[in-house]
């Protein structure tokens, strides 16, 4: 620490000094004449305090403090006054420009002592004030950024967990548009074929109808004619007519079917919409949701469904249906794990009352032992062995519903006999 003793009078300068000395402060003791001097010292220094006198030629001391005081690179350094001016007004303009103390000549070395040890003192309680104030604020940043890592790294393992999930269906949802495009690309490839056989027939009219230009025909006309009758005869154009109007009716089912598959994907993932809330049909959420996860299904359970009529709620319909597909999933791995020979059961039931839209989906499988239950929602639990799960798709339904739909989920589950998942979401708007 620094301090500057400024005064015009050397003997009071040295004796001034010698005393700061004698008391064991530690303390550098820089000493000047007049306030230019200080504030060029101000410059080059960094100085913690300085006992400024008043009466001085150039500039006197209130001046110099006002300069301080209002300096943005001074402004911390405290100034004691020093005087033997005790007026009332010389006082106030002391402190009211911002001086921390005022010590009255001649000097009385147990006052001036005392008053110097506080002014050390209290700057030294400053810094180290600095000191912790700085590394609760380094502290500080570190949390910030250990927070917002941990942010990213839960939205990354969100978005994983919602990846996973449709990646998982990806397979099965080409398989379910493979096999209508399979019957409309063979249709097609037919159609080409009658087609041609449609070409060469219209090409033989022609020339047969441009020979025809007497009533008495020539032997060529009689061969074209014969050519004609066998060409309608081989191909067989009275089975082509009756064909073609299935093929194309087969041709727009399928179409039809592939539109529906990819409406459903489209619906279940609200693209257009993401997080954002709107009208929402639970009954429609719960249908594109079986269309995207129906070839994961169909071969480990039935699916019995038993929707009652509902409102439309608020609600992000790209989340809820993820929470759909997420307990979908589940009971079909539970059913899985079952190992039985017949297909398990999936029923899904909706219902509302005065404030709710309920759903509840059930199924037949290994359900969940009794020591798990209050774990299930857990973030990072899974039952699942590893590569299968990340743990995070009950987590994420439960905040889905809970934290961000203000509803209800919760749990009945028997082993060895199936489990019960129940969601209440509220009817009513309200405020995310």
């Amino acid at each position: 620490m620094k301090i500057v003793l400024v005064d015009d009078s050397k003997l009071i300068l040295k004796h001034a000094q010698q005393i700061i000395i004698n008391s064991g402060i530690s303390i550098d003791i820089l000493t000047c004449e007049d306030g230019i001097k200080l504030l060029e010292i101000c410059e080059e220094e960094d100085i913690d305090i300085v006992l400024l006198d008043i009466v001085m030629p150039h500039m006197n001391g209130i001046e110099v403090l006002k300069i301080i005081k209002q300096h943005p690179k001074f402004n911390k350094i405290d100034v004691l006054m020093f005087s033997s001016l005790s007026d009332k007004e010389t006082l106030r303009d002391c402190f009211e420009w911002g001086a921390s103390d005022y010590i009255t000549k001649p000097i009385n070395e147990l006052e001036f002592n005392a008053r110097i040890k506080s002014a050390v003192r209290k700057k030294m309680l400053e810094k180290e004030s600095a000191i912790q104030l700085k590394a609760i604020q380094n502290n500080n940043s570190e949390l910030i950024a250990v927070n917002i890592m941990l942010q990213d790294a839960q939205n990354q393992l969100i978005q994983q967990e919602k990846l996973a999930s449709v990646g998982h269906l990806a397979a099965g949802v080409a398989h379910e548009i493979n096999n209508p495009l399979g019957f409309v690309s063979s249709n097609f490839t037919t159609l080409k074929k009658y087609t041609g056989k449609y070409q060469e027939v219209t090409e033989l009219t022609n020339n047969l109808v441009q020979s025809l230009n007497t009533e008495v025909l020539s032997n060529e006309e009689l061969i074209a004619l014969n050519e004609l009758k066998e060409c309608l005869k081989k191909n067989n154009f009275k089975f082509i007519n009756e064909d073609i109007e299935e093929l194309y009716k087969d041709t727009s089912e399928g179409l039809a079917r592939v539109g529906k598959i990819v409406k459903g994907l489209r619906n279940f993932s609200r693209i257009d919409q993401v997080n954002e809330m709107s009208d929402y049909d639970l009954n429609e959420g719960i249908e594109n949701t079986l269309i995207i996860s129906r070839n994961e299904i169909k071969y480990s359970a039935e699916v019995k469904l038993n929707l009652k009529d509902l409102p439309e709620i608020s609600a992000s319909g790209g989340q809820i249906n993820q929470v759909i597909l997420n307990l979908l999933l589940n009971a079909t791995s539970a059913i899985k794990s079952k190992h039985e020979p017949e297909l398990g059961l999936i029923n899904i039931c909706t219902w509302a009352d005065k404030e709710f839209v309920n759903l509840t989906i059930e199924d037949n499988g290994m359900g969940i032992p009794p020591e798990n239950h209050n774990t299930i929602f857990n973030p990072f639990f899974t039952t699942k062995p590893v590569g299968e799960g990340t743990g995070l798709g009950l987590s994420i339904s439960y905040d889905i519903i809970v934290n961000k739909h203000h509803g209800m989920i919760s749990v009945e589950s028997s082993y060895g006999d199936g489990t019960i998942f129940r969601i209440r979401l509220p009817i009513g708007r309200f405020e995310e």
